[in-house]
């Protein structure tokens, strides 16, 4: 006994699923489009049976609720004052900030500016250098010069003689 095994595609006939698998899509998308039509038309129809509901109730509803609401949007209103006044002042002082604040860095800058222009002179025609003026700007001691007393000596005295009689 020998067996032989046949290809796979020896039958040229698709599976019996293969054959129903777009007959149930069809089918299932039929019902769900039939089921999602009726279902837009109950909703439509409660809605429109509970029109005349809604405008005996709702009225009521909002006269009952009306404390409570006021209530609320007072105290919404007390919380929320503060910051619209806040921001109401915030973009109204903008502009003055900004101003100001780029003035400011302006005048920065050219301090530094004019400061450094000032040494550059200093240097270049009174020929002294910068480091004399730092020590005197940072609170550093100076050595004193000759022209300079020494405060550890002490103040000179002056005698002043009275004549008596005249």
């Amino acid at each position: 006994m020998t067996s032989q095994s046949q290809p796979l595609n020896a039958g040229s006939e698709p599976a019996p699923i293969a054959q129903l698998l777009p007959l149930a899509v069809g089918v299932g998308s039929g019902l769900y489009s039939v089921v999602r039509t009726l279902w837009g038309y109950t909703i439509a129809g409660i809605a429109l049976l509970l029109a005349p509901f809604n405008l005996l109730v709702l009225p009521a509803l909002a006269f009952l609720f009306a404390p409570i609401t006021a209530s609320v949007r007072l105290i919404l209103q007390l919380v929320l004052a503060p910051y619209y006044a806040v921001v109401y002042v915030s973009q109204t002082i903008l502009p003055f900030y900004v101003i100001i604040g780029s003035a400011l860095f302006c005048g920065t800058l050219l301090g530094l500016c004019a400061r450094q222009v000032v040494a550059l002179i200093g240097v270049a025609l009174l020929g002294r250098s910068g480091k004399e003026d730092r020590g005197r700007a940072a609170g550093r001691p100076v050595q004193p010069t000759p022209t300079m007393r020494n405060p550890s000596k002490g103040k000179k005295r002056a005698s002043v003689k009275f004549e008596h009689g005249a």
